[in-house]
């Protein structure tokens, strides 16, 4: 299944990332994320998206799945988010900025 997004305008075809390629994850991330690959601007990146709607990351739960996630792939994390109140973006930027 193919995907696409749109970053700052430019269109970004997203490719699903095997389960194979992700050992080391645990089942309940397996199944409650899906994963994709992408290039944009001559960088791969691993876009992630929650399966689950009724689930909810605090700031922290995402930083700790996104550096798991980066050491098993080995590139940067993005998680596509479909709605995210102001505050938790501003802590996910804060916490990049000062934890990561």
């Amino acid at each position: 299944m193919h995907k696409a997004i749109s970053i700052a305008g430019i269109p970004v075809g997203l490719d699903i990332i095997g389960r194979d390629k992700l050992k080391g994850l645990s089942l309940d991330l397996l199944l409650s994320l899906r994963f994709y690959s992408a290039e944009f601007n001559k960088h791969t990146l691993c876009f992630v998206e929650k399966t689950d709607s009724a689930r909810s990351y605090t700031p922290m739960q995402y930083v700790r799945t996104a550096i798991l996630i980066e050491r098993i792939l080995n590139i940067p994390i993005v998680f596509i988010l479909q709605s995210a109140p102001f505050y938790i973006r501003q802590r996910l930027i804060e916490i990049r900025r000062h934890e990561w």
